[in-house]
């Protein structure tokens, strides 16, 4: 929502109308938190979330 910082909102007045959203500096700061939370998902996935695993 535009109103937690992470996605800017413009609206253009226009005929239809249209409207366009974009990250914010602070949402592009959480990429790489992001990214590397993906990479541990399918680490975990691969490696630990299968029949055969033993802790």
């Amino acid at each position: 929502m535009p109103e937690d910082g992470l996605v800017h909102r413009t609206v253009y007045s226009q005929v239809p109308p249209m409207v366009e959203y974009s990250l914010t500096k602070m949402a592009e700061d959480l990429i790489p938190i992001l990214e590397a939370m993906d990479k541990w998902g399918k680490y975990f996935v691969d490696n630990y979330n299968h029949p055969n695993h033993k802790s």
